[in-house]
């Protein structure tokens, strides 16, 4: 298994005082994201509170970026790689008009730079990335 203290060598990290969060130095589409975070012991962040968005917005600095919440099916159902609960509509976090689910394709999630807000988007978009270490992990020092 991935030593999750290893992942903050090549990236950007902030911790906040709940859960380590880490941008890698690289643009990938969703699917390559995912495997990206999980190759460093991680996965995708799952903002799930104001202090974790805003901590993800933090680490943006101005440009869009992947977060853990892709559509499957069910219209308006986001599934959440962190293994938790679904994310709904009802999201505080949403962009407004967001998620519009505009063409069949807008299934993953980006923080929208432009509105600093979640936007449903082309799963196929090239763009940087943001990991989350597990709950489970703590570092020694921050």
């Amino acid at each position: 298994m991935p030593d999750p203290g290893q992942a903050h060598q090549h990236a950007k990290a902030l911790t906040n005082n709940t859960r380590d969060v880490f941008i890698p130095n690289q643009e990938l589409n969703f699917t390559e994201a995912k495997a990206a975070c999980v190759s460093l012991g991680a996965h995708l962040a799952v903002p799930r509170s104001a202090e974790e968005n805003q901590c993800v917005l933090t680490m943006a600095a101005g440009v869009n970026i992947w977060i853990g919440l892709s559509e499957h099916s069910e219209d308006g159902l986001f599934v959440a790689e962190d293994g938790g609960e679904p994310v709904t509509l009802g999201s505080p976090f949403w962009s407004t008009g967001e998620p519009n689910s505009a063409l069949s394709a807008d299934n993953c999630v980006q923080i929208w730079s432009a509105s600093q807000a979640w936007d449903d988007t082309y799963c196929s978009a090239q763009m940087a990335f943001v990991c989350q270490l597990p709950a489970w992990y703590k570092p020694e020092c921050h």
